[in-house]
This record gives C-alpha cells, sequence and structure tokens, in this order.
C-alpha cells in the first residue's frame, strides 16, 4: 500500500513538472509569435481622388517581434508593388483607372508567415472642372491663381495680373519693368479682371510659340493650338459654357461648367484712350492673346468672348493692341 502511494506521488510530482516547464515556455515572449498589425493612414475612407493623381498609399505597421518580411499593396484585390522595408509607402498613379470607387488594401507579412491587413475606399473623379492635381493653386509675384483642369490640360482659371500699370496712351517697352494696363486706367479693375498686354512684353520679346513670357516656370502662354484643343474638348457652345454665370451685360452669363470662368474684362481699345469710349467695355466681351503669330508678323491670333455669343471668335490682330492672357501648364 506504502509502495503504491509513493508511486502515484511521484507521477503526480512528474506531471506537475512537465505542466510548469510547459507553462513557462508558454509564458516566454521569445517563443510566441503574434501577427502583425497593418493601418493604412492615407488616403482616407471615402477621398475624393482626381482621375490622373498620383496618390501616396501609405501604412504604418508595426510587430512585437519585429520581423516583418513583406507588405504588399492592392488595389481591387490586384497587387500593386511588394515594400521589404520602411517606409511603407506605394506611388499609385491613376490615369489609367476607370471612375468610381475602388478598394486600396494593404497587407502585412512577417517572418512566421503571420498576417495582419486594412482596406479603405476611394472614389475616382472626373477631372474636368476642378484643380489641377499637383498644382491646385499657384502663387505667382504676390498673386494667388485657381486653377482648372479640362480635359488633358491645366489652365489658370484666371487672368494674369502681373507688373506695373502704365497709361493706356502709352506704348510697352523692353525694359527691367514688367508693364500692364488696367481698364479705365484703374488699378482695381486690374485686381477684379487682370492685367491687358501688348503682345510683345507679354512675349518677353520673343516670337517662340509656347514661350513661357510672363507665365510663371512650368506654364506658357497658350498657342493658337491650345486655345483649338480647349474648345474642341468643350464642344458645341463652348462661348456660354466657359463664360462666367455672371457679370455679362443683359443678364447674358454662362453656365461656368467647367469652372474656366471667364469674366467680361474687356480691353485695352486702339490708342488706349478709355475716355473716347461712348460706353464701358467691361460686362461685353473678353479677349485673350495666344503666342502664335498670323501669317503677317505684324499680328497674332486672339481668342474672344463676347455677351451676344455663345461660342468663341478667333481673330489675327495687331501685337500692339492690349489683351488678357491665361497661363496653361506644360505637359508633363
Amino acid at each position: 500500500m506504502l509502495k503504491q502511494t509513493f508511486s502515484t506521488s511521484v507521477a503526480a510530482l512528474l506531471l506537475l513538472a512537465v505542466l510548469s516547464i510547459y507553462s513557462c515556455e508558454k509564458d516566454d515572449g521569445n517563443n510566441v509569435n503574434t501577427a502583425p498589425t497593418c493601418t493604412i493612414t492615407n488616403p482616407g475612407t471615402g477621398t475624393e481622388i482626381i482621375q490622373g493623381t498620383i496618390v501616396t498609399i501609405s501604412a504604418d505597421v508595426k510587430d512585437d517581434e519585429e520581423n516583418i518580411s513583406k507588405v504588399i499593396f492592392f488595389v481591387n484585390d490586384e497587387v500593386m508593388d511588394t515594400v521589404n522595408s520602411s517606409p511603407y509607402i506605394y506611388e499609385w498613379n491613376t490615369a489609367d483607372d476607370t471612375l468610381g470607387y475602388h478598394t486600396i488594401k494593404v497587407m502585412a507579412v512577417d517572418n512566421e508567415s503571420e498576417m495582419g491587413e486594412d482596406e479603405t475606399e476611394v472614389n475616382i473623379v472626373d477631372a474636368d472642372g476642378k484643380a489641377c492635381p499637383r498644382s491646385p493653386i499657384v502663387d505667382y509675384e504676390g498673386q494667388t491663381y485657381r486653377t482648372v483642369m479640362i480635359g488633358d490640360q491645366c489652365w489658370m482659371a484666371e487672368n494674369l495680373n502681373l507688373g506695373q500699370m502704365i497709361d493706356g496712351p502709352i506704348e510697352m517697352k523692353d525694359n527691367d519693368t514688367i508693364e500692364k494696363y488696367c481698364y479705365d486706367n484703374d488699378q482695381a479693375n486690374c485686381e477684379e479682371y487682370g492685367g491687358y498686354y501688348q503682345w510683345d512684353e507679354l512675349m518677353q520679346y520673343t516670337e517662340n510659340e509656347g514661350a513661357q513670357g510672363l507665365c510663371p516656370e512650368g506654364w506658357h502662354i497658350p498657342t493658337d493650338k491650345d486655345w483649338m484643343i480647349l474648345v474642341g474638348y468643350v464642344g458645341e457652345n463652348a462661348g456660354y459654357r466657359l463664360r462666367s454665370s455672371y457679370g455679362w451685360n443683359g443678364n447674358e452669363n454662362g453656365t461656368d461648367e467647367f469652372n474656366f470662368t471667364v469674366l467680361p474684362g474687356a480691353y485695352r481699345p486702339e490708342g488706349g484712350n478709355f475716355e473716347d469710349l461712348s460706353i464701358s467695355l467691361l460686362g461685353y466681351v473678353a479677349s485673350f492673346w495666344t503666342s502664335s503669330e498670323a501669317e503677317n508678323e505684324a499680328y497674332a491670333w486672339r481668342w474672344s468672348f463676347d455677351y451676344e455669343s455663345d461660342e468663341l471668335y478667333r481673330v489675327d490682330l495687331k501685337k500692339n493692341r492690349g489683351y488678357s492672357v491665361r497661363c496653361i501648364k506644360n505637359m508633363e
């Protein structure tokens, strides 16, 4: 009887020892692997992305054992890239993606194939009428200009207003001063409608079509073809659809559906004498230079909006006239 009790006690002690060892192993953090965590930090759920934008997808990945093997980026369940070290980011070019909602997923995998993942949904929207993806605004020489994407073109959505005002009858000169005209020789009109420029001043005394001229770096004076592309893209009634929804004479406002916002800012009349006008030109017309010379080198092409027409007028006129300008971004 004593022998049996002793054997039972020994067995119990051995069992306790085994359980103790097992328990210690389970409590030892070095022997227990935990799955990594993965959180998408950009873009946020529901973000609207203009088609063609390059979006930085970024993820915060953590692992207690610090043994991340790889981080995989998916768009709509398609593997886009695999990153093996921090920072865990992927540059997604949306140019070829369809409009609508897309699912982004990021998966972190450790050395023991444990996984953690996160996903979000974003909306790719049409670029037309929205700010240019990489240049929503342009700060230039003390002025801030809105931009707008129309088709594949990125335009300033406001007229250039650069330089020192001179009186209308004075001819612009090739000197160290950028000069501009303001309607009725009133600086306040330049603040609202932008300045007028003679062609040579606008081009900064070069005849190269598509020159930067007075535009900021990375932009240029639109060519005649640039305007043709814009008008062709907008289509029928382009003048009506591009001009502003306010300010035009007789309430002949446009729809401004592309946010191009052409205001009826007029122009500098022949000779520059605003006081000789029988009526104010403001409210009636808006005219824009191109950087394209006409067959007669004393002339250049100009595009004009009129309150009585839903279309635009393309005319070659003398370079010494004063018209507005919109800058257009260089193609990347």
